[in-house]
C-alpha cells in the first residue's frame, strides 16, 4: 500500500509573503530612481533584488524565508543570494512501510509496504471461526476470540462453526451409532443423516379381541374391541358362558370386561365380586350364582386331653377342607393365659391350643375362610393382642386368606377390643380381616331390637351380622342388614332338615354356618336346580315392573299395579317392598311351566304374610302353585274335614295330592313367615315355618311328582295356561322354586 505525499509527515514551514522575499531592510525599498534608465526590479530573484546604484541597476542578496519551489525541502531561507531549504524527512509512523520524498511525486511517498492490512476487512480471510480479526494502527491483523458453539441438544447432530461464515450450525454426526429419540413407540434407535430413527414398536399382544396401537407418551395400548371380554388372558365374545363356575359366568362387557359377570345373578355383578372378592378359592356358587360361603360349624373336637383334642381337631379340619367346606369355624377363649379352642369360657384346659391348631399343616391344602368365634367373657387388651399375634405367627393375616372374628351380642366387648387392637396393629396392612356380630333369636325378640343391633354393628365399624335361622321375620332382618351395607349370614343350619333350610336361604345371604356334613352342604349349595327366584325386597316403591329369574338365569319382567296383577307395596310386616294380592281383585303373577327334573321332587320357599287365616269350608288361597292334576301347591286351605284352616304344602304323586300341614291358628296376620315346602321323591312331604317343623303333620309317600303343562303361579292356582282360581289375600316378598333331588 502507498500513501500520497500529502499524507506523509515532513519538516516544512510556510513560505514568506512575496513582499518580503529578497527584501533589504537596510535601506528603503526603492527599485528605481531617476538616475537609472530602467526599472531595477527586473533583476529581482528569490534571494536577490535589483537596486539602482549610481545610475546602474545592480543586485544585492536578501535574507529571510524563501521558496525554492521543491517539494522535498522545507524551511527554505535565503543564504548568500540562494534559496536553500532543509531536506524533507518522510515518516508515516507505521513500522511496516518505507517512505521517501520524490520531486516527481510532489513529496513523500511509500516506496516499500510490508503491512498486513489497511482496514478490518483486509483481515477477514480464511476460517472465520477463529474470531473477528481487526487491523491495528500499525496495520497488523490482530486475532479475535474464537467462536464457541453451544452443545447440541439433538442426539444425532453437532453444533459446529462454519469457517466461511463464522456462524454456528447443526450438522449430522454419529452416523449409525445408537441414540434415543425419546419416543416410547420406537426401538433400536440409531443416527441416520442427522436424525435419530428407530423401528416402530410392535404392540401386538397376540389377542384377537384387542385393538393394538402405540400412543405417545404412554406406549402400547391394547384396547378391547366392542362386545368382547378378556378374562384370565383369554378372549370371549359377549354372551359366552364360562366353562365351570356352575354355568354362572357370562361375558357381559357392560358389567365387566376382565371378569365373568353373573349370568342372571342376584346380588353380585360382576361374578365373584362383592363381599367375597379376594377370597376366590373360598366360596360356593349357588344355582342362581350367589357366591355363598358354607362353613363347617364347630369344626374342632374338644376331647379329654389337649393332645387328643389337637389330633382330632386336625382330622376334622382336614375332612372339612377335602369335602367342600368353604370356611372353618373355631371357638376361642383365654383359659389361664392360654388361648384354647373351647366351646365356651368355662375354665377347661383340655381344648387344643389355638396356636397349635393354626400351625397345623392341613391349612395349606386350601384357602378356607377362618371363622374365629370369641367366647371370652372377661376380655382384656392382652387377650386381644395375643389372638392377633397368633394369627400373625401362623401367616393367617398376610392376605392369603380371609379371617372373620365373630362374637355374640352379649360378648361384643371382646370383639370391640380385638377390632381396636387390629386398628393399631402396623402389621395388618395386607390382612383380610373382618368382624361379625352373631344375633340369636333370644337377642332380638322383636324386629326393632334386631334393627337396633344391626345399627350398632354399623356404628362399631363391623363388617357383617349373622342371624340364628329360627328367629322371626328372618328375611326382613337380613334385608335390613344388607341395606345397611353389611354382609349377612345364618347359623346354625341343623343336620335334620338342613337341606331345605339351607336351600331356601343360600341365595339371600353371604354365609351359611351348618352342622351338616360338608359334602352334603356343598351339594345342596352347588346343585344347578333352580327354577324360579323372585325377590322384590329392593325394588323401588314406584316401580311398575318387577323381574325374576328362571333356570336359564335370564331375568324375566312382569308388570305390577295393573288389573289382575299384584300391587307393589312397602312397609310392615316386611322390610322393603312386597307384592300385594287381593282375592277379591283376582290378582296373581304367572311365571312359566317350571317342571321338575325327572326323579326329583320340588322345593318351594316363600316369605309371606297373610291377610286372613280362617277360611270358609272348602276355601283355598294359593301362595305359590302349579297344582293342575300335577305339580305342587303351597297354600292356605280349609278342607272341611274338621281340622280347620291349615298352611300346607302338597305334591301330586301316584294320582293324588299328598300334604304336610300346620294349623293356621298357630300363625298370625301381624307378621311375615319364612315358609319352605319340600319333597325329594321318596319319603315325607315336609313343611317348615321359620326353619321349624313344629306343629307340622308330615305325610309320607314315594313316587314321581306328576308333571303338567300349567305354569307356576304366585297368588293363585293355575287351571291350564290362562285360567286361575283360589286367589290369595296377603303379601309375598320372596319366592324360590327348585327341582329337589335326594341328597
Amino acid at each position: 500500500m502507498f500513501q500520497t505525499p500529502d499524507t506523509l509527515t515532513s519538516d516544512t514551514s510556510e513560505p514568506a509573503p512575496d513582499s518580503l522575499i529578497g527584501a533589504d531592510t537596510r535601506h528603503d525599498d526603492t527599485h528605481a530612481s531617476a538616475t537609472c534608465p530602467t526599472d531595477c526590479r527586473e533583476l529581482d530573484g528569490p534571494c536577490r533584488r535589483g537596486v539602482c546604484d549610481a545610475g546602474t541597476c545592480v543586485t544585492e542578496d536578501t535574507t529571510g524565508p524563501c521558496d525554492d519551489g521543491l517539494a522535498c525541502t522545507h524551511d527554505d531561507a535565503c543564504v548568500d543570494g540562494a534559496c536553500v531549504g532543509e531536506t524533507v524527512t518522510c515518516d508515516d509512523g507505521v513500522d511496516c512501510t518505507v517512505e521517501a520524498c520524490r520531486e516527481e511525486d510532489d513529496g513523500c511517498v511509500i516506496v516499500s509496504d510490508s503491512c498486513d492490512c489497511e482496514s478490518d476487512a483486509d483481515c477477514q480471510v480464511g476460517d472465520l471461526c477463529d474470531g473477528h480479526e481487526t487491523c491495528d494502527d500499525q496495520r497488523h491483523c490482530q486475532a479475535g476470540e474464537p467462536v464457541v458453539c453451544s452443545p447440541s441438544t439433538e442426539p444425532c447432530r453437532e453444533n459446529t462453526c462454519a469457517p466461511e461464515t463464522g456462524v454456528c450450525r447443526l450438522v449430522a454426526a454419529r452416523e449409525g451409532e445408537d441414540c434415543d429419540d425419546g419416543l416410547v413407540c420406537t426401538t433400536d434407535d440409531v443416527c441416520a443423516a442427522g436424525v435419530c430413527r428407530g423401528a416402530t414398536v410392535s404392540c401386538d399382544d397376540g389377542l384377537a379381541c384387542t385393538n393394538d396401537s402405540c400412543v405417545e407418551p404412554t406406549g402400547c395400548q391394547n384396547t378391547l374391541r366392542p362386545a368382547r371380554c378378556l378374562i384370565d388372558g383369554v378372549c370371549h365374545t359377549e354372551g359366552d358362558v364360562a366353562t365351570g363356575l356352575g354355568g354362572c359366568g357370562v361375558c357381559a362387557p357392560t358389567v365387566a370386561t376382565t371378569a365373568w359377570a353373573a349370568r342372571g345373578g342376584t346380588n353380585h355383578w360382576p361374578l365373584l365380586e362383592g363381599y367375597w372378592a379376594g377370597a376366590r378359592d373360598a366360596h360356593t356358587l349357588t344355582s342362581y350364582c350367589n357366591p355363598v360361603v358354607v362353613a363347617c360349624h364347630n369344626c374342632y373336637v374338644q376331647s379329654t386331653s389337649q393332645a387328643q383334642s389337637l389330633s382330632l381337631t386336625r382330622a376334622r379340619i382336614l375332612d372339612a377342607i377335602q369335602t367342600g367346606s368353604d370356611a372353618i369355624e373355631l371357638d376361642v377363649s383365654d383359659e389361664g393365659g392360654v388361648l384354647r379352642v373351647n366351646h365356651g369360657d368355662d375354665g377347661s384346659v383340655t381344648g387344643a391350643r389355638l396356636d397349635e391348631v393354626l400351625a397345623a399343616p392341613e391349612w395349606a391344602l386350601g384357602r378356607q375362610v377362618v371363622l374365629l368365634e370369641s367366647k371370652e367373657l372377661t376380655p382384656t387388651t392382652t387377650y386381644a393382642l395375643a389372638l392377633l399375634d397368633q394369627l400373625h405367627a401362623a401367616g393367617f393375616l398376610d392376605g392369603s386368606r380371609r379371617v372373620v372374628i365373630r362374637a355374640f351380642v352379649g360378648e361384643l366387648a371382646a370383639l370391640r377390643l380385638i377390632a381396636d387392637s387390629a386398628a393399631e396393629d402396623p402389621r395388618l396392612g395386607a390382612a383380610d380381616l373382618r368382624f361379625h356380630v352373631l344375633i340369636g333369636a333370644g337377642d332380638a325378640p322383636t324386629t326393632l331390637v334386631a334393627q337396633s343391633i344391626v345399627d350398632g354393628a354399623v356404628s362399631d365399624g363391623f363388617d357383617g351380622v349373622e342371624l340364628e335361622y329360627t328367629q322371626r321375620d328372618l328375611l326382613s332382618r337380613l334385608a335390613y342388614a344388607r341395606a345397611k351395607g353389611l354382609a349377612t349370614g345364618v347359623w346354625t343350619v341343623p343336620v335334620f332338615l338342613g337341606e331345605p333350610i339351607q336351600a331356601g336361604l343360600q341365595d339371600l345371604v353371604d354365609l351359611v354356618v351348618t352342622d351338616m356334613p360338608p359334602a352334603l352342604a356343598n351339594a345342596v349349595a352347588t346343585d344347578v336346580n333352580g327354577l324360579i327366584h323372585l325377590d322384590v325386597t329392593a325394588v323401588a316403591a314406584n316401580a311398575t315392573a318387577i323381574s325374576y329369574l328362571r333356570r336359564a338365569l335370564t331375568p324375566v319382567t312382569a308388570s305390577v299395579g295393573i288389573a289382575n296383577a299384584p300391587l307393589l307395596l312397602s312397609g310392615s310386616p316386611f322390610y322393603g317392598s312386597s307384592m300385594g294380592f287381593e282375592a277379591s281383585a283376582s290378582r296373581a303373577l304367572t311365571t312359566w311351566d317350571a317342571d321338575h327334573d325327572p326323579g326329583d321332587g320340588y322345593l318351594v320357599m316363600a316369605n309371606v304374610s297373610f291377610a286372613q287365616l280362617a277360611l270358609s269350608d272348602f276355601e283355598t288361597q294359593v301362595i305359590v302353585g302349579k297344582a293342575d292334576a300335577g305339580g305342587f301347591s303351597l297354600e292356605l286351605a280349609n278342607a272341611a274335614d274338621g281340622v280347620g284352616t291349615v298352611l300346607r304344602f302338597g305334591v301330586h304323586v301316584n294320582g293324588t295330592y299328598v300334604y304336610a300341614s300346620r294349623p293356621a291358628n298357630t300363625l298370625s296376620t301381624e307378621r311375615a313367615y319364612f315358609v319352605v315346602g319340600a319333597y325329594d321323591g321318596s319319603g315325607g312331604v315336609r313343611l317348615l315355618v321359620d326353619g321349624s317343623d313344629a306343629n307340622v303333620v308330615i305325610a309320607s309317600t314315594t313316587g314321581q311328582v306328576t308333571q303338567n303343562d300349567s305354569p307356576v303361579v304366585i297368588g293363585a292356582d293355575p287351571q291350564g295356561v290362562t285360567t286361575r282360581r283360589w286367589w290369595l289375600s296377603g303379601r309375598v316378598q320372596v319366592v324360590h322354586v327348585a327341582s329337589w333331588p335326594q341328597f
